[in-house]
């Protein structure tokens, strides 16, 4: 048996829905890999935009968790300290990227 799919939208309103959705999945698989990824302090004062000793200070107080060797940052870590939700991203640069 043959399935029909009628379809209310313009051409044009379906493929933008579709072209949506695909940069959600390609977004969120971005936003995973970010997450698993490991940033030395370095790299994440480049990502925070603060200084490292800033840095350093935040983690000793709390506010930056850290791996338990104290030496990484997770790119989880840096997503939760930012508050980003679902539809952002940290970037290496520094800069916050919507989707």
């Amino acid at each position: 048996m043959e399935k029909q799919i009628l379809f209310t939208e313009t051409p044009e309103k379906f493929y933008q829905n579709i072209e949506k959705a695909v940069r959600k999945v390609l977004n969120e698989k971005e936003n995973n890999e970010f997450e698993k990824q490991l940033f030395n302090r370095k790299q994440a004062s480049e990502i925070f935009n603060i200084h490292p000793t800033t840095l350093t200070n935040k983690i000793d107080a709390g506010y930056i968790k850290t791996t338990p060797d104290g030496k990484f940052i997770s790119g989880a870590e840096i997503n939760r300290y930012l508050g980003i939700a679902d539809n952002k991203k940290a970037v290496s640069n520094g800069n916050l990227e919507t989707a």
